[in-house]
Protein backbone atom coordinates (compact mmCIF):
# COMPACT_ATOMS: atom_id res chain seq x y z
CA UNK A 1 0.00 0.00 0.00
CA UNK A 2 2.83 2.40 0.89
CA UNK A 3 4.55 1.75 -2.45
CA UNK A 4 1.43 2.71 -4.43
CA UNK A 5 0.96 5.87 -2.31
CA UNK A 6 4.55 6.92 -2.98
CA UNK A 7 4.09 6.22 -6.70
CA UNK A 8 0.90 8.32 -6.74
CA UNK A 9 2.67 11.22 -5.02
CA UNK A 10 5.53 10.97 -7.53
CA UNK A 11 3.16 11.24 -10.49
CA UNK A 12 1.34 14.19 -8.88
CA UNK A 13 4.61 16.07 -8.34
CA UNK A 14 5.73 15.25 -11.89
CA UNK A 15 2.43 16.56 -13.27
CA UNK A 16 2.80 19.74 -11.23
CA UNK A 17 6.29 20.40 -12.60
CA UNK A 18 5.11 19.63 -16.15
CA UNK A 19 2.24 22.09 -15.72
CA UNK A 20 4.64 24.76 -14.44
CA UNK A 21 7.00 24.19 -17.38
CA UNK A 22 4.07 24.55 -19.79
CA UNK A 23 3.07 27.87 -18.24
CA UNK A 24 6.68 29.10 -18.45
CA UNK A 25 6.85 28.27 -22.18
CA UNK A 26 3.71 30.31 -22.89
CA UNK A 27 5.16 33.51 -21.38
CA UNK A 28 6.68 36.15 -23.60
CA UNK A 29 10.45 36.59 -23.80
CA UNK A 30 10.41 40.10 -22.30
CA UNK A 31 8.34 38.92 -19.34
CA UNK A 32 10.74 36.01 -18.74
CA UNK A 33 13.69 38.41 -18.76
CA UNK A 34 11.98 40.70 -16.26
CA UNK A 35 11.29 37.75 -13.92
CA UNK A 36 14.90 36.56 -14.15
CA UNK A 37 16.17 40.07 -13.45
CA UNK A 38 14.00 40.32 -10.34
CA UNK A 39 15.23 36.94 -9.11
CA UNK A 40 18.83 38.04 -9.70
CA UNK A 41 18.17 41.30 -7.82
CA UNK A 42 16.75 39.36 -4.85
CA UNK A 43 19.78 37.07 -4.92
CA UNK A 44 22.15 40.07 -4.83
CA UNK A 45 20.22 41.62 -1.93
CA UNK A 46 20.44 38.41 0.11
CA UNK A 47 24.15 38.07 -0.70
CA UNK A 48 24.85 41.66 0.42
CA UNK A 49 22.88 41.10 3.61
CA UNK A 50 24.95 38.01 4.43
CA UNK A 51 28.27 39.66 3.63
CA UNK A 52 27.54 42.54 6.02
CA UNK A 53 29.35 41.91 9.29
CA UNK A 54 26.17 41.40 11.26
CA UNK A 55 25.41 38.70 13.77
CA UNK A 56 21.88 37.64 12.80
CA UNK A 57 22.59 37.19 9.04
CA UNK A 58 25.49 34.89 9.94
CA UNK A 59 23.31 32.80 12.21
CA UNK A 60 20.67 32.61 9.48
CA UNK A 61 23.18 31.32 6.95
CA UNK A 62 24.51 28.87 9.54
CA UNK A 63 20.96 27.55 10.02
CA UNK A 64 20.60 27.10 6.23
CA UNK A 65 23.90 25.19 6.11
CA UNK A 66 22.76 23.04 9.04
CA UNK A 67 19.44 22.29 7.33
CA UNK A 68 21.05 21.21 4.04
CA UNK A 69 23.78 19.21 5.77
CA UNK A 70 21.21 17.54 8.03
CA UNK A 71 19.21 16.40 4.99
CA UNK A 72 22.38 15.05 3.40
CA UNK A 73 23.20 13.22 6.66
CA UNK A 74 19.74 11.63 6.55
CA UNK A 75 20.34 10.52 2.96
CA UNK A 76 23.75 9.18 4.00
CA UNK A 77 22.16 7.17 6.83
CA UNK A 78 19.48 5.53 4.69
CA UNK A 79 21.78 5.16 1.67
CA UNK A 80 24.35 3.29 3.74
CA UNK A 81 21.70 1.02 5.26
CA UNK A 82 20.35 0.18 1.80
CA UNK A 83 23.83 -0.42 0.38
CA UNK A 84 24.71 -2.80 3.24
CA UNK A 85 21.55 -4.81 2.56
CA UNK A 86 22.41 -5.08 -1.14
CA UNK A 87 25.97 -6.20 -0.42
CA UNK A 88 24.81 -8.90 2.02
CA UNK A 89 22.03 -10.27 -0.20
CA UNK A 90 24.12 -12.93 -2.05
CA UNK A 91 25.07 -14.44 1.33
CA UNK A 92 21.70 -14.06 3.06
CA UNK A 93 20.05 -15.82 0.10
CA UNK A 94 22.74 -18.50 0.02
CA UNK A 95 23.92 -17.70 -3.51
CA UNK A 96 27.63 -17.39 -2.65
CA UNK A 97 29.72 -19.33 -0.11
CA UNK A 98 30.80 -17.63 3.10
CA UNK A 99 34.50 -17.41 2.20
CA UNK A 100 33.71 -15.32 -0.90
CA UNK A 101 32.92 -12.41 1.41
CA UNK A 102 36.67 -11.89 1.92
CA UNK A 103 36.90 -10.44 -1.59
CA UNK A 104 34.19 -7.81 -1.01
CA UNK A 105 36.45 -5.11 0.55
CA UNK A 106 38.94 -5.44 -2.31
CA UNK A 107 36.17 -5.13 -4.91
CA UNK A 108 34.74 -2.12 -3.10
CA UNK A 109 38.15 -0.44 -2.95
CA UNK A 110 38.68 -1.04 -6.68
CA UNK A 111 35.27 0.43 -7.55
CA UNK A 112 35.84 3.48 -5.34
CA UNK A 113 39.34 4.08 -6.75
CA UNK A 114 38.12 3.96 -10.35
CA UNK A 115 35.15 6.17 -9.53
CA UNK A 116 37.25 8.84 -7.78
CA UNK A 117 40.19 9.03 -10.17
CA UNK A 118 38.70 8.06 -13.55
CA UNK A 119 34.99 8.91 -13.49
CA UNK A 120 34.60 11.85 -11.09
CA UNK A 121 38.23 13.08 -11.35
CA UNK A 122 38.22 14.32 -7.76
CA UNK A 123 41.42 12.96 -6.15
CA UNK A 124 40.94 15.18 -3.09
CA UNK A 125 38.06 12.92 -2.02
CA UNK A 126 40.41 9.96 -1.56
CA UNK A 127 41.43 9.05 1.96
CA UNK A 128 39.85 9.86 5.27
CA UNK A 129 38.54 13.38 4.60
CA UNK A 130 39.36 15.32 7.76
CA UNK A 131 42.91 16.10 6.62
CA UNK A 132 41.62 17.48 3.31
CA UNK A 133 39.11 19.66 5.17
CA UNK A 134 41.87 21.08 7.39
CA UNK A 135 44.09 21.69 4.36
CA UNK A 136 41.36 23.57 2.49
CA UNK A 137 40.75 25.75 5.56
CA UNK A 138 44.39 26.77 6.02
CA UNK A 139 45.63 26.87 2.41
CA UNK A 140 42.58 27.42 0.19
CA UNK A 141 40.50 29.85 2.23
CA UNK A 142 37.65 27.39 2.72
CA UNK A 143 37.29 26.87 -1.02
CA UNK A 144 36.09 23.34 -1.82
CA UNK A 145 35.02 22.22 -5.30
CA UNK A 146 31.30 21.63 -5.70
CA UNK A 147 31.81 18.04 -6.85
CA UNK A 148 33.63 17.03 -3.64
CA UNK A 149 30.48 16.56 -1.54
CA UNK A 150 28.54 14.24 -3.91
CA UNK A 151 31.68 12.27 -4.87
CA UNK A 152 32.65 11.77 -1.22
CA UNK A 153 29.05 10.84 -0.43
CA UNK A 154 28.97 8.01 -2.98
CA UNK A 155 32.54 6.84 -2.34
CA UNK A 156 32.02 6.68 1.42
CA UNK A 157 28.81 4.68 1.13
CA UNK A 158 30.46 2.12 -1.17
CA UNK A 159 33.54 1.89 1.08
CA UNK A 160 31.58 1.42 4.30
CA UNK A 161 29.03 -0.97 2.76
CA UNK A 162 31.76 -3.24 1.40
CA UNK A 163 33.62 -3.41 4.71
CA UNK A 164 36.37 -0.92 3.98
CA UNK A 165 38.55 0.49 6.72
CA UNK A 166 36.73 3.76 7.28
CA UNK A 167 34.41 5.52 9.71
CA UNK A 168 31.85 8.30 9.76
CA UNK A 169 33.88 11.26 11.03
CA UNK A 170 36.15 11.88 8.05
CA UNK A 171 33.56 11.50 5.27
CA UNK A 172 30.87 13.60 6.96
CA UNK A 173 33.43 16.30 7.82
CA UNK A 174 34.44 16.68 4.18
CA UNK A 175 30.87 16.39 2.93
CA UNK A 176 29.65 19.08 5.34
CA UNK A 177 32.54 21.41 4.49
CA UNK A 178 31.88 20.91 0.77
CA UNK A 179 28.18 21.75 1.18
CA UNK A 180 29.00 24.88 3.18
CA UNK A 181 31.60 26.00 0.64
CA UNK A 182 29.12 25.58 -2.22
CA UNK A 183 26.46 27.61 -0.37
CA UNK A 184 29.01 30.35 0.39
CA UNK A 185 29.98 30.50 -3.29
CA UNK A 186 26.34 30.85 -4.24
CA UNK A 187 25.99 33.86 -1.95
CA UNK A 188 29.43 35.22 -2.98
CA UNK A 189 30.88 35.21 0.52
CA UNK A 190 34.40 36.65 0.99
CA UNK A 191 37.39 34.42 1.67
CA UNK A 192 37.55 35.32 5.37
CA UNK A 193 33.98 34.17 6.01
CA UNK A 194 34.11 31.04 3.84
CA UNK A 195 36.41 29.32 6.31
CA UNK A 196 34.10 30.17 9.20
CA UNK A 197 31.05 28.68 7.51
CA UNK A 198 33.04 25.70 6.27
CA UNK A 199 33.55 24.78 9.92
CA UNK A 200 29.81 25.25 10.45
CA UNK A 201 29.18 22.65 7.76
CA UNK A 202 31.65 20.28 9.39
CA UNK A 203 29.97 20.78 12.77
CA UNK A 204 26.55 20.14 11.24
CA UNK A 205 27.67 16.85 9.74
CA UNK A 206 29.35 15.63 12.92
CA UNK A 207 26.51 16.75 15.19
CA UNK A 208 23.92 15.01 13.02
CA UNK A 209 25.67 11.68 12.38
CA UNK A 210 26.86 11.20 15.96
CA UNK A 211 23.72 12.81 17.51
CA UNK A 212 25.92 15.11 19.59
CA UNK A 213 25.47 18.75 18.51
CA UNK A 214 27.72 20.37 21.11
CA UNK A 215 30.48 17.83 20.59
CA UNK A 216 30.25 18.36 16.82
CA UNK A 217 30.58 22.13 17.21
CA UNK A 218 33.54 21.87 19.60
CA UNK A 219 35.28 19.27 17.45
CA UNK A 220 34.99 21.34 14.29
CA UNK A 221 36.60 24.44 15.83
CA UNK A 222 39.39 22.66 17.70
CA UNK A 223 40.58 20.07 15.17
CA UNK A 224 42.33 22.79 13.14
CA UNK A 225 45.10 23.48 15.66
CA UNK A 226 47.19 21.64 18.23
CA UNK A 227 46.74 24.02 21.17
CA UNK A 228 44.05 26.48 20.09
CA UNK A 229 40.62 26.67 18.47
CA UNK A 230 38.80 28.89 15.96
CA UNK A 231 36.73 31.04 18.33
CA UNK A 232 35.14 33.11 15.54
CA UNK A 233 33.34 30.04 14.19
CA UNK A 234 31.99 28.77 17.51
CA UNK A 235 28.57 30.49 17.36
CA UNK A 236 27.80 29.55 13.75
CA UNK A 237 29.02 25.99 14.39
CA UNK A 238 26.62 25.55 17.30
CA UNK A 239 23.66 26.88 15.31
CA UNK A 240 24.32 24.69 12.26
CA UNK A 241 25.06 21.64 14.39
CA UNK A 242 21.86 21.94 16.43
CA UNK A 243 19.71 22.45 13.31
CA UNK A 244 21.26 19.44 11.56
CA UNK A 245 20.96 17.35 14.73
CA UNK A 246 17.22 18.04 15.17
CA UNK A 247 16.48 17.44 11.49
CA UNK A 248 18.47 14.20 11.44
CA UNK A 249 16.93 12.81 14.64
CA UNK A 250 13.41 13.68 13.50
CA UNK A 251 13.97 11.99 10.15
CA UNK A 252 15.35 8.74 11.59
CA UNK A 253 12.54 8.62 14.18
CA UNK A 254 14.78 8.93 17.22
CA UNK A 255 13.76 12.39 18.34
CA UNK A 256 11.97 11.26 21.52
CA UNK A 257 14.89 9.31 22.92
CA UNK A 258 17.41 11.97 21.99
CA UNK A 259 15.43 14.84 23.48
CA UNK A 260 14.90 12.87 26.68
CA UNK A 261 18.64 12.40 27.00
CA UNK A 262 19.18 16.09 26.27
CA UNK A 263 16.81 17.18 29.03
CA UNK A 264 18.44 14.79 31.48
CA UNK A 265 21.82 16.34 30.68
CA UNK A 266 20.75 19.99 30.41
CA UNK A 267 23.69 21.39 32.36
CA UNK A 268 26.24 21.10 29.48
CA UNK A 269 23.78 22.79 27.11
CA UNK A 270 23.32 25.70 29.51
CA UNK A 271 27.10 25.93 29.90
CA UNK A 272 27.62 26.11 26.13
CA UNK A 273 24.98 28.82 25.78
CA UNK A 274 26.61 30.79 28.57
CA UNK A 275 30.00 30.54 26.85
CA UNK A 276 28.43 31.63 23.57
CA UNK A 277 26.61 34.64 24.99
CA UNK A 278 28.93 35.88 27.73
CA UNK A 279 32.21 35.72 25.84
CA UNK A 280 30.91 36.90 22.48
CA UNK A 281 31.77 40.53 21.81
CA UNK A 282 29.23 40.87 18.99
CA UNK A 283 26.23 40.68 21.33
CA UNK A 284 25.98 43.81 23.53
CA UNK A 285 23.42 42.18 25.86
CA UNK A 286 25.24 38.84 25.89
CA UNK A 287 26.56 39.23 29.42
CA UNK A 288 23.12 39.90 30.90
CA UNK A 289 21.53 37.01 29.02
CA UNK A 290 24.37 34.76 30.15
CA UNK A 291 23.88 35.78 33.78
CA UNK A 292 20.14 35.07 33.48
CA UNK A 293 20.90 31.61 32.09
CA UNK A 294 23.12 30.96 35.10
CA UNK A 295 20.70 32.24 37.75
CA UNK A 296 17.42 30.74 36.50
CA UNK A 297 18.46 27.04 36.49
CA UNK A 298 20.07 27.45 39.93
CA UNK A 299 16.98 29.19 41.33
CA UNK A 300 14.77 26.33 40.20
CA UNK A 301 17.10 23.80 41.82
Amino acid sequence: MGFFCEKKIFFQVNALFSHGAGIWRTLSRSFKISILRRVKRIHRTIAKLLVVNGYLPKLGLAAVIGCVTGLVAVAFHFGLSTAIEWVRKPWTLGILPWYAFAAVPAIGGLVVGLFIHKVARAPETAGQGTDKMIYSFHHQGGNVRARVAPVKFIASIVTLATGGSAGYEGPISQIGSGIASTICKFFKMPRMMRGQFMLAGTAAGLGAIFKAPLAGALTSVEMLYREDFESNAFATSIISSVVAFVLYCYSVRQIGVTLANAFNNARPIFTALIMLLVFNEQLPLGKWVGIALVVLPLARG
